[in-house]
């Protein structure tokens, strides 16, 4: 068993022909290079394969075209080096700071980085790929260089994100303004959640939501115009409705309008946050609702939605005129025998007019509460849902579902047989593979033509 000095000096006089040849040769044993300073060295084109890297520190070191693979990383400082090509693959780092190091371009591959500082160097290019952030600073000014795609962040770096002005914070992740990649959040929901992101349900939920805020709002109107226009004006249609009366109805259908309205919109919002696809964020962001619809990012759009949506969302405050008359036991007794309901429930309201008061106040309340919170839910959706533009996720369009459930067909049945059997290549296409057909098939029937018009010329 090789000692760590003994590593550590192999590793001071070794060119990296050497290096990696003798870990090879030794099936790659992990390494602890723990509090170890390297000031000088050149590892260029080292392998660095199951290395404990803790509280170490390269300093102005030739680091290009270096490989950290499989490995743990912890307060480690690259500063004043150059690591043109270096690659990290497979780790996963805690406090990594690149200071003043210079490079073209590096790459990361399926790793994990928590609190690293990535955005005080001097590198062009930073390429991040099925990795994951935590609690990492993109409010730098150079964090909107890298690409967003395929990286998976944390709510501590949503909320640095925040802070950068080319960085647009959605529903469903971060979208980077400058090259057009998003950060997409790419969890599944909870198998007793009943959550997901099918675009056609979360449409119907809309039009459901939508409907009921309708019907909140019809009834509303109603109520409000019986009363300060008049009955005699719906004479003409034959309506002859006591306003109070009417006023008295709407009231618990305003409620539970507003309650459906507001439990189906919240079931919306938490599956909005699975939409990947360009497709989805289209049909549901511009819902032509204004209650779900994304008005825009300009200060003007948002101005403007705000008080639109406010006026629209508070419009059971249209019956506080009316129920400015349900105050007193007299008031209340007195519009309760002008209602147009038999005798025995007049007598009935007018000696429990007390309790009357009393519910009908607590419903209104609670009207306007499911107001402020349809409000609420409505600023919410005010974030746009994003789709990674170099990224995108295929729609599942028609023609993609029949592609993928063919490709199912030839993967049963080639596991079935043990052999690829009747398909000619690994990435089988059912039109290439009836283009081969039609094409040996005319092949066939022109030489058959042939020999038989030789047959006849013979």
């Amino acid at each position: 068993m090789t000692s760590t000095e003994e590593i550590i000096e192999k590793l001071g006089i070794s060119n990296h022909t050497e290096w990696n040849k003798w870990r090879h040769e030794n099936n790659y044993p992990e390494i602890d290079l723990t509090d170890r300073k390297f000031n000088g060295k050149d590892f260029s084109s080292f392998n660095f394969h199951k290395l404990n890297l803790k509280n170490v520190q390269f300093i102005n070191c030739e680091l290009s075209f270096l490989i950290i693979s499989n490995s743990f990383l912890e307060n480690v400082l690259i500063q004043n080096s150059s690591i043109d090509k270096c690659s990290f693959t497979r780790i996963e780092a805690y406090s990594l700071n690149l200071k003043d190091s210079k490079a073209i371009s590096v790459n990361f591959t399926h790793s994990k980085f928590t609190k690293c500082e990535f955005f005080t160097n001097e590198i062009t290019e930073l390429n991040f790929k099925n990795s994951e952030f935590i609690n990492i600073d993109l409010s730098h000014k150079k964090a909107t260089k890298i690409s967003f795609s395929g990286i998976k962040i944390d709510f501590q770096t949503r909320a640095y994100a925040k802070k950068n002005p080319n960085i647009t914070i959605g529903l469903n992740g971060i979208y980077n303004r400058t090259n057009n990649s998003a950060s997409l959040q790419n969890e599944k929901p909870k198998g007793d959640e009943m959550l997901g992101g099918d675009e056609e349900v979360i449409l119907a939920s809309l039009k459901k939501s939508k409907l009921s805020f309708s019907t909140s709002l019809s009834a509303t109107l109603i109520a409000f115009t019986l009363k300060f226009v008049g009955v005699n004006s719906f004479a003409y249609v034959g309506l002859k409705i006591n306003p109070d009366t009417f006023a008295f109805l709407a009231l618990p259908i305003i409620f539970f309008s507003l309650y459906k309205s507001n439990v189906i919109l919240n079931d919306v919002i938490q599956s909005m946050k699975y939409i990947q696809t360009q497709k989805g964020a289209t049909k549901i962001g511009r819902f032509p609702w204004l209650i779900s619809r994304f008005w825009g990012i300009d200060l003007k759009q948002k101005i403007e939605s705000f008080f639109i949506r406010i006026v629209y969302c508070l419009h059971p405050l249209l019956l506080l005129p009316l129920m400015a008359k349900w105050v007193t036991i007299l008031d209340m007794q007195n519009i309760i025998y002008g209602l147009s309901i038999p005798e025995n429930l007049c007598e009935l309201y007018s000696k429990n007019a007390f309790y009357f008061i009393i519910t009908l106040w607590i419903l209104f309340g609670l009207t306007i509460y499911l107001s402020i919170k349809l409000f609420i839910k409505s600023q919410q959706m005010q974030k746009p849902i994003l789709f990674d533009i170099q990224n995108p996720t295929p729609s599942e369009t028609d023609s993609y579902k029949i592609a993928k459930s063919l490709e199912e067909i030839k993967k049963t049945i080639s596991d079935f047989f043990g052999i690829e059997g009747i398909f000619p290549t690994d990435r089988w296409n059912l039109r290439d593979y009836l283009r081969n057909i039609k094409s040996i098939s005319e092949n066939e029937l022109e030489e058959i033509k042939k020999k038989k018009k030789d047959e006849s010329g013979t």
